[in-house]
């Protein structure tokens, strides 16, 4: 008798999600690489590596992996901040900001990616257009 179970891809995320919000992150990071085994471009595994990537300060791998997720969709307005913040993390100013202007065509009320651009532009010591950027993340929170 076989005890081998098997998932759809979209209920092994659900269980990867699962794993990741009860804090097991190795399970998590498993099944999510598995998820990948089977599709390359699976967003939502992507997304979800590159976020415990950056959150254990694998910054090199969050950024690739974040990469491969706004490649797989490119619509995705958080997969663009996230990619950015990684790009922020290798001191990639320039390109964090060009990721984060992408996350802001997407959906421009996004208050977290006009905060992200202004700490960019402040590294690059462009402190006017950082303080425009902030007073716009603090416009979208009221």
């Amino acid at each position: 008798m076989n005890d081998e179970v098997t998932f759809t891809l979209p209920q092994a995320m659900q269980h990867a999600v699962a794993a990741y919000n009860t804090g097991e992150w190795a399970k998590a990071e498993h099944l999510s690489r598995l998820i990948l085994n089977a599709q390359a471009d699976y967003f939502d595994a992507l997304h979800l590596l590159g976020i415990m990537a950056a959150q254990t300060r694998r910054q090199q791998e969050a950024a690739d992996l974040f990469g491969r997720a706004v490649a797989a969709r490119p619509t995705d307005a958080a997969a663009h901040s996230n990619y950015g913040n990684s790009l922020n993390d290798l001191n990639r100013f320039e390109d964090a900001l060009d990721s984060y202007s992408r996350a802001l065509k997407i959906k421009p009320d996004f208050a977290e990616a006009y905060f992200n651009r202004g700490n960019a532009l402040r590294e690059l010591k462009r402190f006017e257009e950082a303080l425009d950027s902030c007073v716009c993340a603090k416009d979208q929170t009221q």
